[in-house]
């Protein structure tokens, strides 16, 4: 008497039925983070561009120096930014500091993550860039202060020798 073949015909259409779908899951998470982390570093790189750009502009007044870092803002998001929605931008010019927030959301299929068939995920990405203020007449105090440092150190080694 031989072994008898146990009839295995529909166990690989049953066990696809369970990993195909997981695969695909797990698949599509992986790309809409990829591109939710890809549009995070778009938001950060661009508030500290538009942060520095504003402090270069420092002697001009706060609304000419918000107006400037807003257009700067737009030109660097052009079309960069792959799945989030347009971020709101918000600027902030005190006497010494620029400050420049963006903040953005993207939305993502709740089938994808198993939260309900009929409702999204959000996603919210915010990010704070800070500058000073560059002023002509802290940038010659500075240079100032750098020089009598030098030569108070310069003048100290050589006493000491």
């Amino acid at each position: 008497m031989g072994k008898r073949k146990m009839n295995n015909h529909g166990m690989i259409t049953i066990e696809a039925c369970y990993i195909v779908p997981f695969t695909l899951m797990i698949t599509m998470l992986l790309l809409w983070f990829g591109m939710y982390l890809y549009d995070c570093n778009v938001l950060s790189e661009t508030a500290s561009i538009a942060a520095i750009c504003g402090s270069r502009e420092a002697e001009k007044s706060n609304e000419e120096i918000t107006e400037l870092v807003t257009k700067r803002v737009e030109e660097l998001l052009d079309d960069r930014l792959v799945s989030m929605d347009e971020p709101t931008l918000t600027v902030s010019v005190d006497y010494n500091t620029i400050q420049v927030t963006l903040c953005g959301q993207m939305e993502i299929p709740g089938i994808i993550f198993l939260t309900g068939w009929d409702g999204d995920t959000l996603w919210e990405f915010t990010t704070t860039q800070e500058a000073y203020r560059l002023r002509q007449s802290m940038i010659t105090r500075t240079i100032h202060q750098l020089q009598s440092l030098s030569v108070n150190s310069c003048s100290n080694n050589q006493v000491q020798e």
